[in-house]
């Protein structure tokens, strides 16, 4: 047997079980069994009215979706800026301009990599 602990909307928070947390589940919770236990990891579940209940998940907007689309571009290219700027330091410490200009083709061609694909993005 389990417990789910969920917030004030019913969103599932925590799970837990007698045999690991004894007596220390959060309030408030409702009793799961395995299946409903298993259902509620995959997130299309709720508490509604004391009950574990699915719900169908809502469509995101497109604005939505190009934010999320964004926010990945980011992470993804974020990294390797950052990797270049820290090269671009040690090269103009170093005083090696060869190099310096080898960073900074390299950064250009990010550069514009990033802006297609956000271009894409925000069409």
């Amino acid at each position: 047997m389990y417990f789910g602990n969920y917030d004030i909307t019913g969103k599932y928070i925590g799970f837990y079980t007698k045999e690991i947390n004894g007596d220390n589940i959060p309030i408030p919770n409702i009793e799961l069994s395995e299946k409903e236990w298993q259902e509620a990891l995959i997130g299309n579940y709720k508490v509604i009215n004391d009950k574990h209940t699915y719900c169908e998940p809502i469509p995101l907007t497109a604005e939505e979706i190009k934010r999320q689309d964004l926010s990945a571009l980011d992470e993804k290219y974020q990294p390797q800026f950052a990797e270049l700027s820290r090269a671009l330091n040690m090269a103009a410490l170093a005083e090696n301009s060869i190099l310096i200009t080898s960073i900074k083709i390299d950064y250009m061609t990010l550069k514009t990599e990033y802006d297609t694909k956000r271009g894409e993005i925000d069409g």
